[in-house]
């Protein structure tokens, strides 16, 4: 944070885990968010609830959020999504409330 920038952003891919960001979120422009994508069998998989609860902090804090992918093994409630594109990353294959591509006001 000590570093003089013009954009401070956070890059949560890929997501592995729910984390909190609510402290950061005060001095950040951006947020990028996004499953884990490769090689099937080989991906950890991301829950569609950590990327909402992701969204859901961005959103209460006024930061923009970019929601990038899914990722190739999304799972929603412990079961798994089944997307047409491997890495998770079309917006019509996600739930309504996670089509979410913001940019900050500066890019």
């Amino acid at each position: 944070m000590e570093t003089a920038a013009a954009l401070r952003f956070i890059s949560t891919e890929p997501l592995l885990e729910p984390i909190n960001l609510t402290s950061l979120l005060e001095d950040i422009d951006w947020v990028i968010v996004g499953g884990e994508s490769g090689a099937k069998g080989k991906v950890r998989p991301c829950a569609i609830e950590w990327i909402a609860d992701i969204v859901q902090q961005c959103q209460t804090a006024s930061v923009p959020v970019f929601v990038k992918q899914v990722g190739t093994n999304p799972i929603c409630h412990g079961g798994v999504i089944i997307t047409f594109d491997k890495k998770g990353s079309s917006p019509a294959e996600w739930p309504a409330h996670l089509r979410i591509q913001e940019f900050p006001d500066e890019w």
